[in-house]
């Protein structure tokens, strides 16, 4: 049985994000990460690889090679579990996500990183927004040095959601997250 999603406590998680600076965070990671001109027009990723640097920072994340996903950063928030994913697409797309699901597997929320900002994104004040034109997704340049800084960040990124979620997620009806500077990558 798939969980269904939950759209209230997806919002609930939105304006979670939101006041905690997350919109700004994963802008700054893609500004970091972006797409240049590199020699190689089609860059291989090894999976392996990556996945080795994710065990390194996480040693229960694991390797999904059927949707060449990897998982890392699962824990159990009140009654519900978070999981961090990176999704390598062709070439050198990575799609950063997270989702929430209850521990009866019921209900879910929770998609990529870049849905999340920009959802997040609308809940800000104009004078706070980033524009729609700073959103993309980060990239990997083919070389595994990048890879080898950028997991580090995704992973410190997806645990600072969480501090979000274990202050807000129980408390959505009481004080709002703590706010903070986005961090320097």
């Amino acid at each position: 049985m798939r969980a269904a999603f939950n759209e209230n406590r997806h919002g609930q998680l939105l304006n979670i994000l939101a006041q905690g600076g997350f919109v700004r965070e994963y802008v700054d990671l893609c500004r970091h990460y972006q797409k240049t001109n590199y020699a190689d027009e089609r860059p291989k990723l090894d999976f392996d690889k990556v996945t080795g640097l994710f065990k390194a920072c996480d040693p229960s994340a694991k390797a999904l090679k059927k949707w060449r996903m990897i998982e890392f950063g699962q824990e159990s928030i009140g009654d519900w579990v978070w999981t961090g994913s990176l999704v390598v697409k062709k070439y050198d797309g990575l799609d950063p996500m997270m989702e929430g699901v209850t521990e009866d597997g019921a209900e879910s929320v929770g998609s990529n990183w870049i849905s999340l900002a920009d959802d997040a994104r609308m809940l800000l004040s104009e004078t706070l927004r980033p524009s729609h034109i700073d959103f993309s997704r980060p990239y990997y340049d083919g070389s595994m040095q990048t890879m080898t800084r950028m997991v580090p960040d995704l992973v410190a990124i997806f645990e600072r959601m969480k501090a979000l979620i274990r202050h807000g997620w129980a408390n959505t009806d009481q004080a709002s997250p703590p706010q903070r500077e986005a961090a320097v990558l």
